[in-house]
């Protein structure tokens, strides 16, 4: 009998964004404890914000932290769904051209705009490419490439992403190098080559490494060793843009990037 072939490695890299997953019951009990409540009532509260105009799913409830004893009813009822954000988001947005669409969601381009405008950003150092490319930075063609690149002595810590995901997915932090080994961000070491590979292979269009940045200590001693972002999200009137709302997406325990 032909032998069972062995399984595919696992990706060092994250493939796909994480789902928002929580644990209802458990949610429903601390949510209790802290409101003073029955887990009961947390339930209604949560079942009768599902179907009213809010909105608000059994995750926005618990994620915004909608039991907090401190609010007040009308606290509650001012909060929005992430449906309904999206929704907002969705109509509000203007009718952009193509390139403009491309432009934004280029992490490299992006990186050229604000810093032609004179605002600061992290130093992308490298970009690793299927094809050559002239590029104000190292350009990395091919595994070996990225593999010579990733073993120079003095490149960490370092950021990388693809240039054109959104969610965390694929970003990591490299911190060191020991010997074949890569140390990430989150404690775990893996191969150097096995990385180049996957980056090669999984991204194609283009991998960017950045200068690693850290937040302040101030600000460190709150939200941990990764650096958040500071959305801000706009409305533009006729006499001139005005905020909307502006919020800090903040790092989970453990994790590389703010997603």
């Amino acid at each position: 009998m032909p032998s069972t072939p062995p399984a595919a490695a696992a990706k060092i890299l994250t493939a796909r964004a994480k789902p928002k997953v929580i644990d209802i019951q458990a949610q429903l009990t601390f949510a209790a404890e802290a409101r003073g409540v029955s887990p009961f009532r947390i339930a209604a509260d949560v079942v009768r914000r599902r179907i009213s105009r809010q909105r608000l799913s059994a995750q926005d409830y618990f994620l915004l932290g909608l039991y907090r004893p401190e609010l007040s009813e009308a606290d509650r009822d001012a909060f929005v769904s992430e449906y309904e954000v999206s929704r907002l988001n969705r109509q509000l947005q203007p009718q952009l051209e193509h390139a403009v669409y491309g432009l934004m969601n280029s992490k490299l381009l992006t990186e050229m705009l604000l810093r032609g405008t004179g605002l600061p950003c992290a130093t992308t150092v490298a970009v690793a490419r299927a094809t050559p490319a002239r590029l104000p930075c190292e350009v990395l063609v091919g595994p070996e490439a990225i593999e010579r690149f990733l073993r120079a002595v003095g490149r960490f810590p370092l950021f990388g992403k693809p240039d054109g995901s959104s969610l965390g997915v694929g970003a990591a932090s490299f911190l060191d190098r020991d010997g074949d080994m890569l140390l990430l961000g989150d404690g775990t070491r893996v191969p150097v080559r096995r990385l180049a590979q996957e980056i090669a292979r999984d991204y194609p269009t283009g991998y960017v490494f950045q200068t690693l940045l850290r937040p302040h200590p101030e600000l460190a001693r709150l939200i941990g060793p990764i650096v958040g972002t500071l959305r801000v999200l706009s409305l533009r009137f006729a006499g001139g843009p005005a905020p909307l709302y502006v919020m800090l997406k903040l790092p989970g325990p453990g994790a590389m990037v703010d997603g």
